[in-house]
């Protein structure tokens, strides 16, 4: 409750009413209607980052404090605090957040192209985050996306459809020489077994067993914090082998040795193949792919990339000509099994 709502001329019977609401008000809300009077967006962010945007911390191998993405974090903070600085909490209200997300939508990125909703939609769910964690401090009544319709819609989000062919696969990999040629293993160990990149990268000997053809992701290291055993392909053993060939035998080395990413080497291998659309995270993308034109069945293709909910992983798979037109003609062979030969030939 705001004691400027007592106007001019000051009353006794205004001082009254406004003391009464005071009171109904501590009553029914206790200290919280206070704190959230008080309290700034920044001194919420400010909690925020020091308490949670925190590099992940693990206990036998389970998160029990921070985020994976605490650095992505970090960047969407630094633009919440711009948009809402020094507004206090108490005065934040739904259409303040749908102000903001509709100025995220309208303003360029720094290449001068049109941001995308998803990474508004990021924003927006840090924002959400932190307003829960401000209601449960006692710092605001009620988080105030709350009272409104979603403005968070993963729906809208634009997925992008981009998998490598088989052609093109074999131009990235001729790409790989020269000062590019470490990255050769791990196209081909992203393409054939499907892991995400952090997993990759942080793949020790001692998650690779030669001998049953196995690789583990510990769930230290898994985006959804479950292990999961993939098998590997005859040439993704091959090159595994090569590698380890090649280093100290320690089993907590790393695997890649690769401590920050690749992002460099391979932008130059794709100009060089002639593929500047492609990402590194599309090879994740074509072993999805691939697997469902291989016909592994989805549930096991799901389990094998390390999604929890089947429908993620269809948003990895894009069909292509071939899985069309066997879709198709499984329909056709069905058909012909099913109907009686005059039916056949009259329906012809």
């Amino acid at each position: 409750m705001n004691v400027s709502r007592l106007q001019a001329p000051y009353t006794k019977t205004a001082a009254k009413e406004l003391l009464k609401k005071l009171i109904a008000d501590f009553d029914k809300n206790g200290a919280k209607a206070y704190a959230a009077e008080i309290k700034t967006f920044n001194e919420l962010a400010d909690y925020f980052e020091q308490r949670y945007l925190i590099p992940p911390q693990y206990v036998e191998g389970r998160k029990v404090a921070g985020i994976r993405t605490y650095y992505n974090g970090k960047l969407y903070l630094n633009v919440l605090r711009e948009h809402f600085s020094s507004k206090k909490l108490s005065s934040l209200s739904y259409r303040d957040i749908e102000n903001f997300r509709l100025k995220r939508l309208s303003t360029p990125t720094k290449h001068d192209k049109q941001r995308s909703i998803a990474s508004v939609n990021r924003e927006l769910e840090l924002l959400r985050r932190m307003f829960n964690v401000a209601v449960r401090e006692g710092w605001m009544i009620k988080n105030p996306f709350n009272m409104g319709d979603s403005l968070i819609s993963k729906a809208d989000e634009k997925q992008r459809q981009r998998i490598l062919s088989y052609e093109e696969e074999e131009r990235l990999l001729a790409a790989c020489k020269g000062r590019r040629i470490h990255l050769r293993a791990i196209i081909i160990f992203q393409i054939d077994m499907g892991t995400r990149r952090n997993e990759a990268f942080t793949l020790t000997w001692n998650d690779v067993n030669f001998n049953s053809r196995e690789v583990t992701v510990k769930e230290i290291n898994s985006k959804t914090a479950k292990a999961r055993t993939i098998g590997m392909t005859e040439r993704v053993a091959q090159v595994l082998w090569e590698l380890y060939q090649q280093s100290d035998n320690k089993s907590d080395c790393l695997v890649f040795r690769i401590k920050d990413n690749v992002k460099k080497s391979f932008v130059s291998a794709r100009k060089e193949a002639g593929l500047d659309d492609m990402r590194l995270h599309d090879l994740r993308h074509t072993f999805c792919s691939r697997l469902v034109e291989a016909e592994v069945p989805i549930a096991e293709g799901a389990r094998v990339s390390g999604h929890d909910q089947l429908s993620t992983f269809y948003r990895y798979v894009n069909t292509n000509s071939d899985t069309i037109r066997r879709a198709s003609e499984a329909l056709d062979s069905l058909r012909k099994k099913k109907c009686s030969p005059s039916d056949c030939q009259k329906d012809s």
